[in-house]
């Protein structure tokens, strides 16, 4: 009996290599890519990697050698395989991502508005404030360097402030997403796809661009971004930097022909603390700062601090993505 045991033992463990790889066989990875190709539906917080991000980086290349639609050699071919077999644990990830439901906040309207000097005062002490920190791909908030978010509007200006502790000076200061600085998205439409980013490094000036996503996946930053009225400040401190800004509404997509924002309109925001290469959110961030799935949905409240009963006229279409709170 004791032999039969020690001999069924062996055997499983002899067959633990093969369970472990047999996920990532050709045909295993195979079927895997051509399910999420139906199963992941925009609004997916793995939409942003199957449509967006990596078929910038020659997946459909690499899916048609895996595919053996091209004559290539054997280490090409082992290339391939291993491009998709990276794709699939990214995906496999983003399947598993617990937070299915979009963050939502509402923002208040400020009757003061702040003064844009580098120092966060008391005048942000109405706006909405955040300082869970939420490193990129974990689904779980984490404790270390404090970061403290503030937001508020009036009738011409979304106002954003910013408190963090941070290394400075920044690795890679010529390109602050990479090193270290602030990064706000503010998308007023889903359905049109373009958006501010705006980056407030501590060691350089700020810098502005207007992103557009198009079918392909692409992003395109014009090169018209030199007077955009944005008025900003950035004050090093002595755990790292602050920053405030105040942002025309009329540089938004929805608003640029002069209609001016009311309560109850819904904007998306992402906002991230870049610190040398580690990306911090208040909001659960999967995979890119870019990801849409993970941009907050973020509701104007009126002077009074109601949100508009009636139903904004926005057209945003209505992802299969439920309410939510802020995390």
């Amino acid at each position: 009996m004791r032999f039969h045991t020690i001999t069924t033992l062996s055997f499983l463990l002899l067959l633990l290599p093969v369970a472990a790889e047999e996920p990532d066989s050709d045909e295993s990875l195979r079927a895997f890519m051509i399910e999420c190709r139906t199963a992941i539906q925009p609004g997916d917080p793995a939409d942003f990697l199957m449509s967006r991000y990596r078929p910038r980086k020659d997946l459909w290349a690499q899916w048609m050698i895996f595919q053996d639609a091209f004559h290539v050699s054997p280490a090409e071919k082992e290339a391939a395989r291993r491009e998709i077999r990276q794709v699939c644990g990214e995906l496999r990830r983003g399947r598993a991502w617990p937070h299915r439901e979009r963050p939502r906040l509402r923002i208040p309207f400020l009757t003061t508005p702040p003064e844009i000097d580098g120092k966060i005062g008391g005048e942000w002490q109405k706006t909405v404030r955040l300082s869970a920190t939420y490193e990129r791909d974990n689904p779980v908030p984490v404790a270390g360097k404090a970061a403290r978010w503030f937001f508020g509007w009036d009738r011409e200006t979304f106002y954003a402030a910013g408190e963090f502790q941070a290394e400075i000076p920044a690795e890679i200061p010529e390109k602050p997403w990479k090193g270290t600085c602030a990064e706000l998205f503010l998308n007023p439409s889903l359905t049109l796809g373009v958006y501010w980013e705006l980056l407030f490094p501590p060691d350089r000036s700020p810098l502005f661009l207007m992103v557009r996503d198009n079918q392909y996946g692409y992003r395109d930053y014009p090169a018209w971004r030199g007077k955009t009225g944005i008025r900003s400040a950035i004050c090093c401190t002595p755990e790292g930097f602050c920053f405030e800004a105040a942002i025309p509404f009329r540089l938004l997509p929805n608003y640029q022909l002069g209609n001016a924002p009311e309560a109850g309109q819904i904007l998306y925001l992402m906002a991230v603390l870049v610190d040398n290469r580690r990306y911090i959110s208040p909001f659960p961030l999967l995979y890119d700062s870019h990801n849409p799935a993970c941009f907050a949905e973020v509701t104007l409240t009126g002077p009074d601090q109601e949100d508009a009963a009636k139903s904004s006229t926005q057209t945003n279409p209505k992802f299969p993505q439920g309410g939510g709170t802020v995390p």
